[in-house]
């Protein structure tokens, strides 16, 4: 007969019931009987006899359980103010004493007990909610376990910044795994980890939104993790706190965004290459406009990720703002996963789809969009003093613009604001802008409209001059696009809240006018000015 050791004196001594030591003992007992089911299964049974015939397992038992009940006081004891978690970490501390006691009997755990399937089942009964136990677990064992190939150093570098916080951009080389490792495989884990956790993921199809549900779905049972809502598009862990599901998927064409309040968004290939329309880009952009009212923090944790498309789509549009981080791996970043490309070539895909899709680079050159690269800035001197242009609308039909302009240090910096309504409607904003931005001189475009516009703003205390503008608008458009490298665009801040509005129109209206565009009345007033100021010329 083996003897079964008691606790030593120095922590059966420091043991003080306190009030709550009656449901604890419940807690602990029937802790203990959902371990000895565990301990009574017929293989386990059949194994002990072979290897320790006089081994009982109630004196085993009874000593495992001393070591439970000191452990349970000491963790209660030393951190109370965090009741709930400590008690499951206390559970989880007392599973840990008894592999330790069955170890002293010389038992082989890991080869013979599938220790964690024990755990999580006895306290599931115990809390009645799920757990899991991501002890050792980093996200390379969970990847692998899942059947996914342990991830490359540059992908664990992409999970880890896609996750970071706030609202971040990842370009990636096609076949370098964004959608296994930050999508599918990146949520999973992290439900894994924390089973509070919240999360939205907003793809192009409803047909693609559902595959990669299915696999986080797939992923997670690989744990053991049992639902209590598994449909299509949306997934709830079993004993999940809150009337939001664990994780929500939709299309860029559902009409149910709002409502979903969420830790974190990821839009996953929100663009393809089969957004050429202007109307499928707003659509994008609006989509993502309304991700970032739904996030539950402060600063919404949206990862975008994909490879770029359009020079005027909402990649374009993130990739030059300075304040959203971004992650980029092109071609050659993980060489193990590069295919040939001159297969591609030889199979008569187009080098534009190969810059796009490999090098991450759009071309400009056949869509003829002077602005696309315009660099923009979130900081004006105004101190300096500038020149303004106003580019008026007759009766409201197309826009007005005024934009005004100085050179600092070898660039020439622009603020732009446009209104959709006639130059007369918007005298008063603009004197109150200028004042803002110390426009020492003011130029009016006077086709059509004669003395008029000039004697009122004179009389307004403008220094004010008009000009009729004689040259092609196009040709002067396409001469100013030629300096794009020297033009900042003021994305500015610091200004009536009235007018930001305005001001994101212009540089909307600029970077993304092409020839055949809709709007060129911001990109017009902006060639303009610079003719003015002779930084371009017409002949």
């Amino acid at each position: 007969m083996i003897e079964v050791k008691s606790m030593p004196k120095k922590f059966s001594s420091c043991y003080q019931p306190d009030g709550h030591r009656k449901s604890l003992g419940k807690r602990v007992k029937k802790v203990e009987r959902e371990v000895m089911k565990s301990l009574n299964d017929e293989w386990m049974s059949q194994w002990l006899q072979k290897h320790f015939p006089d081994a009982e397992k109630k004196k085993m038992m009874s000593g495992a359980s001393l070591y439970m009940g000191e452990w349970e006081y000491l963790i209660k004891k030393r951190d109370t103010e965090y009741k709930s978690e400590l008690e499951l970490r206390g559970a989880i501390v007392k599973k840990e004493i008894l592999v330790d006691f069955l170890k002293s009997f010389g038992l082989d755990i890991k080869n013979v007990i599938d220790l964690e399937h024990i755990k999580k089942e006895a306290l599931e009964k115990e809390f009645d909610r799920q757990y899991s136990f991501p002890i050792m677990m980093s996200f390379e064992e969970f990847c692998q376990k899942c059947n996914y190939p342990k991830p490359f150093a540059k992908q664990l570098e992409m999970v880890e910044f896609a996750f970071g916080g706030g609202t971040r951009l990842v370009l990636g080389a096609r076949k370098y795994g964004k959608t296994d490792y930050i999508t599918i495989l990146g949520i999973a884990y992290r439900l894994y980890l924390n089973r509070e956790e919240t999360f939205l993921i907003v793809a192009k199809e409803e047909s693609r939104v559902k595959n990669i549900v299915n696999e986080i779905n797939r992923c997670l049972k690989v744990f053991g993790v049992i639902f209590d809502m598994e449909q299509a598009v949306q997934l709830n862990i079993k004993g999940h706190i809150g009337k939001q599901p664990n994780l929500v998927g939709l299309s860029i064409r559902s009409m149910a965004f709002r409502g979903n309040h969420v830790d974190y968004i990821i839009c996953d290939d929100i663009i393809t290459p089969n957004d050429r329309t202007t109307k499928e880009r707003e659509r994008v952009k609006v989509v993502y406009g309304e991700c970032q009212s739904l996030c539950n923090s402060q600063t919404p944790n949206i990862m975008i990720i994909g490879q770029p498309v359009h020079t005027k789509d909402l990649y374009a549009e993130l990739r030059i703002l300075e304040d959203v981080p971004k992650y980029e791996l092109p071609y050659g970043s993980i060489p193990e996963l590069d295919i040939e490309l001159d297969t591609l070539r030889l199979a008569g895909v187009s080098e534009s789809d190969i810059q796009a899709n490999y090098f991450l680079e759009v071309s400009n050159a056949n869509e003829k969009v002077p602005f696309a690269n315009v660099k923009i800035v979130k900081h004006f001197d105004a101190q300096k003093g500038c020149v303004g242009y106003v580019d008026p609308s007759m009766k409201g039909i197309d826009w007005t613009a005024f934009v005004c302009g100085h050179s600092v240090l070898g660039r020439f910096q622009v603020v732009g604001f446009v209104w959709h309504k006639a130059w007369y409607e918007c005298v008063n904003d603009i004197k109150e802008i200028g004042i803002k931005l110390n426009v020492q001189k003011l130029i009016f475009e006077t086709n059509g409209l004669g003395d008029y516009p000039t004697l009122l703003l004179a009389d307004k205390g403008w220094s004010v001059v008009g000009k009729n503008s004689n040259f092609n608008k196009f040709a002067k458009i396409q001469n100013a696009g030629v300096h794009f490298e020297y033009i900042d665009l003021v994305d500015i801040k610091n200004i009536d809240n009235r007018f930001i509005a305005e001001n994101l129109d212009f540089i909307k209206q600029t970077k993304e006018f092409c020839f055949d565009g809709l709007h060129d009345d911001a990109p017009d007033a902006l060639a303009s000015l610079m003719l003015n100021l002779n930084i371009i010329k017409m002949t």
